[in-house]
């Protein structure tokens, strides 16, 4: 005969636990700072103390948890005489970062993996995690490098000075990479406000949908933005690059929007595959380089001028439409598939126009004439006023 013994079912409490807050170590060795993170999620400020020396605040976050610095809970780390270098690294969690109202030698500052938000020269007109101190313009007598490992970033700079050259590297997943002037708006002519890199400015986006937006850019170099990932999203008003231009998108449908930019050198345009559109609007190179890779493209250029422009449609069915341009120099190749040329309103010196295989058209509007000084027509079956 079988026993059968009562078994009393009991629920057993979990632990009461609290999220750890964060804790950033902050140190001083020499002329040198040096900020590090850990794996929980933190907010701070590195900024002057308004004495010539440096402080770095601790805020808490979105979920009311405090940024310890070096075991106190929104604490705070002050050093006088301060003329060095900045170097965070911030690792894991999604971290908030605040760098302003400093001039430093050099400034090197990894996000690590997260969803990170970085803050470099001024910030938004509402902005409150950081507290009450006002930001101004950031100034660096050296270089100025930024990476935002993974996770999904939002990288701004606003009223920056650097003397050297600036990596802007998102890393990994969908990140945004604002650049921004001074309160006066989007002028070149705003020397106070504007981002003014000496040496190149370099940005790399990433390998997900990522956006590049610059207003008020100045390069004493180049300006390289080399996305290997995408799709890309760029718009880029009032630049300057003193040097060259590179913009290389992705092999997916990628978006490059210009106005009012200058290149004194060479500006190139290279957005690989996928259906892309790219338009100029107001701009000026010394030389204009576009290859619109593979796939159902649409250029369009208007008010631009350039001694000379070799452009690339790919493989597609692409669209190239010029307005109000000034060219002395124009080569524009078509490949397979049905290609349309359509110019009007322009100046240009001699036009040569290759429509490879395909249906093509080149397309003028009676209403809008062009004055071509020799326009040679290559593989392009018919021309038609719209």
């Amino acid at each position: 005969m079988r026993t059968h013994i009562a078994r009393r079912l009991f629920v057993e409490g979990l632990e009461n636990r609290r999220l750890l807050a964060g804790d950033v170590t902050v140190s001083r060795s020499g002329a040198d700072l040096f900020v590090t993170g850990d794996g929980l999620s933190n907010t701070i400020s590195i900024e002057s103390d308004g004495n010539g020396g440096v402080r770095v605040n601790g805020f808490s976050d979105a979920l009311a948890q405090p940024t310890s610095i070096n075991g106190t809970p929104n604490g705070s780390f002050e050093s006088a005489n301060f003329s060095g270098s900045v170097f965070v690294v911030m690792n894991g969690g999604d971290d908030e970062v605040r760098l302003t109202r400093l001039q430093v030698q050099a400034a090197s500052i990894n996000l690590g993996e997260g969803n990170d938000d970085l803050v470099v020269g001024l910030q938004a007109a509402n902005e409150t995690r950081f507290g009450d101190s006002v930001p101004v313009r950031l100034s660096v007598a050296q270089n100025l490098n930024i990476f935002g490992g993974g996770g999904d970033d939002d990288i701004r700079l606003q009223s920056v000075y650097v003397a050297g050259s600036s990596v802007i590297d998102s890393g990994a997943d969908n990140d945004s990479i604002t650049l921004l002037p001074g309160v006066s708006g989007p002028t070149l002519a705003d020397t106070a406000g504007r981002i003014n890199v000496n040496g190149t400015l370099t940005i790399v986006p990433g390998n997900g949908a990522d956006q590049v937006t610059a207003q008020a850019v100045i390069t004493g170099n180049n300006l390289v933005i080399d996305d290997a990932g995408g799709p890309l999203q760029a718009n880029l008003t009032s630049f300057f690059a003193k040097g060259s231009a590179f913009i290389y998108a992705s092999p997916q449908n990628d978006q490059i929007i210009i106005k009012d930019g200058r290149a004194a050198a060479l500006m190139q345009i290279i957005t690989e595959g996928g259906d892309d559109h790219v338009a100029l609007h107001d701009t000026y190179a010394g030389n204009l380089n576009i290859n619109m890779g593979d796939g159902n493209d649409r250029l369009s250029l208007s008010n631009t001028r350039t001694p000379r422009a070799d452009i690339q449609l790919g493989i597609g069915t692409d669209r190239m439409a010029l307005r109000q341009v000034n060219i002395d120099t124009l080569f524009a190749f078509g490949n397979s598939g049905v290609d349309a040329f359509d110019v009007r309103s322009s100046v240009i010196g001699q036009a040569n126009l290759f429509g490879d295989s395909g249906y093509d058209t080149f397309q003028t509007d009676p209403l809008a004439p062009n004055s071509i000084g020799d326009l040679n027509l290559y593989s392009i079956e018919r021309q038609q006023q719209v």
